[in-house]
């Protein structure tokens, strides 16, 4: 019985069969298992002890799977409705497990202040390595990130700068047949939170509204634009403005929030053909989009060209060319502000304010501006002829020859400016401290002269205006000119000096006409000279009225004649000068002067009388006589001698 028991024992705690080396014998002793050679053993030890091994790291392995299920669990229950919430369970990913590419033809908003939005384009990512089309996780994997590239072709986006009263809507956008609801794009999602680390654009067109319905067409976009770690925005790149290409690097900084209001850092450089501008500033992104710099520089090669560019009909001339101003810059709506600024115009330097604001009809420039030395030349010439020209020829015959005096930019500008100059100068001009305004407005000019001092201190003041139809505009100039040299005036009006000496010279005239023969033919008003301190005629009656005897022209005006101080004035009426009151005393003898001058046919038909100075002592009127008669063209003058 025992030993059966002890076989029966042996079959249920089965050991591992050992081959030919051994064999185990049975045994009463249940713990005497071992065989009993000496290989046998040591084979038997062995793998006793791989199966303990082996058993001890099982249950360890169970134990660990175990905990890991546990904590799996545990975690499964704590953070469902962050894994729920998050974007890689959202039926839109898993409903499209592919969106490297997808076609919007709907507006999407990609900001609301300012109002940008995308009308129309195709939107794709890069290749993945693989060749193969993303998954849904994937793609929200890397809009998460932030560490999308994308590409934007042939877009069309519109921005709108008009003034307006509604708030942004949250505009939907749907997409081409076979692609689906905006929730389900994580392309536009990127696209519009900017959670992109690169989007390159190409081929872009962007329309840009403005006030008074008015917009802009930008076209060939090409720009590539980065954002670095979510905090600065690089834009850069290229596009074509009425046919011009501008470039474009400007660096965007994050949103600044405060006290209600978007503000962004943002400098940069935009340039072309036309002009070269560099700005370091901010923009507010409120109602409505305004920029400041605190340094601004502008440079523009040809003022009248860029406002060509810019659609207004400005002609030709030889002032308002080279025009450069750096300072600080406020640009809100379609104004632009610089302020304490300093301004290069044509070779002159100013400092001040200035303001420019564009619209449909015509640019507005004001400001206050003061300069050093102002050089008025390049802007005194007449229409169709050479500024440089102007100062070897007098007035008078300068108008004559000119066929278009018309002030052009008066009907395509409108200004606002308040001028002084330490020093004036101009052709055959100088002058020293002045201060003038100039406003042109709806085609009427104003050009008032506040103060002009001269050399040796005369000082003058006066007005300019220019009113009526552009076609046949009206001027009208007065003004008064103190202790002035008559010499000098005589020199710059009509030529050759015919008096001499200091005094004043008060005016009011009126014209109309578009040519300078019309000017003339339709000049009207008064001319008052003073000679305070008396002075010299160029011409002595004396030795002319001999001249005209001996038929010697050649000793016409040889001598002068000294008078005292006298007031001369003078009429005019549709181009015909006429003296109203010339006299003057020259030692004992009165001498006046009547007649008329034609200022168109440049002819002359006066009479001298000649009377004595001092009145007789019985108190009878002095008994005048005529000396001599002057008549006809300055070439062929013809000189009547009375007989004495």
């Amino acid at each position: 019985m025992t030993r059966k028991a002890g076989k029966r024992r042996l079959c249920h705690r089965s050991r591992p069969a050992v081959e030919n080396d051994f064999s185990v014998q049975p045994d009463t002793n249940p713990s005497r298992l071992e065989p009993e050679t000496p290989s046998a053993q040591r084979r038997w030890r062995r793998l006793r002890a791989i199966r303990k091994f082996s058993s001890r790291r099982a249950g360890e392995l169970a134990r660990a799977i175990r905990a890991a299920a546990l904590l799996a669990l545990v975690g499964v229950v704590l953070f469902s409705p962050l894994l729920l919430d998050d974007l890689v369970f959202h039926a839109s990913y898993l409903m499209r497990p592919s969106q490297d590419s997808i076609t919007i033809d709907s507006a999407a908003h990609i900001s609301t202040q300012p109002d940008i939005k995308l009308q129309s384009g195709v939107l794709s990512l890069p290749p993945a390595l693989s060749g193969k089309a993303r998954t849904g996780e994937a793609l929200a994997a890397l809009v998460k990130g932030g560490a999308a590239r994308l590409a934007l072709k042939t877009p069309v986006f519109t921005i709108d700068l008009s003034p307006s009263t509604r708030s942004p809507s949250e505009t939907d956008i749907s997409f081409s047949e076979g692609s689906l609801a905006i929730v389900l794009s994580p392309l536009v999602d990127a696209l519009q939170g900017g959670a992109f680390e690169t989007l390159m654009v190409r081929d872009g067109t962007v329309i840009v509204k403005l006030a008074e319905n008015r917009s802009e067409r930008i076209t060939n976009l090409d720009a590539d634009i980065g954002i670095k770690r979510r905090s600065a925005t690089r834009i850069k790149g290229s596009a074509t403005l009425r046919s011009e290409t501008v470039q474009f690097d400007i660096m965007l900084g994050a949103r600044i929030e405060r006290r209600g209001a978007s503000r962004f850092p943002l400098k940069g450089r935009v340039e072309s053909a036309m002009f070269q501008a560099t700005f370091d500033g901010r923009l507010d992104a409120d109602q409505t989009v305004d920029f400041q710099a605190s340094t601004a520089e502008v440079s523009i090669p040809n003022v009248r060209s860029v406002a060509r560019w810019l659609g207004h009909v400005w002609p030709s001339g030889s002032g308002l060319k080279d025009f450069s101003a750096r300072g600080s810059l406020d640009w809100s709506g379609p104004s632009i502000t610089m302020n304490r600024g300093r301004y290069w115009l044509d070779g002159n330097e100013a400092s001040g304010a200035l303001s420019l604001k564009l619209s449909t009809e015509r640019a507005q420039v004001a400001g206050t501006l003061a300069f050093g030395t102002l050089d008025v030349s390049p802007y005194v010439g007449i229409a169709g002829q050479d500024a440089s020209a102007v100062p070897s020829t007098p007035l008078l015959p300068t108008l004559k020859a000119a066929t278009d005096v018309r002030w052009p930019l008066v009907g395509v500008l409108d200004a606002d400016l308040r001028v002084s100059a330490e020093h004036v100068k101009g052709n055959a001009f100088k002058a020293g401290r002045s201060a003038a305004s100039l406003t042109i407005r709806n085609g009427q000019l104003l050009f008032n002269l506040a103060e002009m001092l001269f050399d040796g201190g005369s000082r003058g003041v006066g007005e300019f205006a220019i009113n009526g139809a552009p076609s046949n505009p009206n001027y009208v100039l007065r003004g008064r000119l103190d202790d002035v040299e008559m010499a000098a005036v005589s020199a710059t009006i009509a030529g050759p000096p015919m008096v001499r000496g200091r005094g004043h010279i008060v005016f009011d005239m009126a014209a109309s006409g578009a040519s300078g023969l019309d000017l003339l033919s339709r000049l009207n008003g008064k001319l008052e000279a003073g000679l305070a301190e008396g002075g010299v005629i160029a011409c002595s009656h004396r030795p002319l009225s001999a001249a005209a005897r001996t038929q010697a022209p050649a000793e016409l005006c040889r001598s002068s004649l000294n008078v005292e101080p006298a007031i001369l004035s003078a009429s005019l009426s549709n181009g015909i000068l006429r003296a109203e009151r010339v006299e003057v005393i020259a030692g004992d003898e009165l001498l006046r002067l009547s007649g008329t001058a034609d200022l168109v046919a440049s002819s002359i038909d006066v009479a001298i009388t000649s009377g004595v100075a001092a009145k007789p002592a019985n108190g009878a009127a002095p008994l005048d006589r005529t000396v001599m008669t002057v008549r006809g063209r300055p070439e062929q003058i013809a000189v009547t001698v009375t007989p004495p």
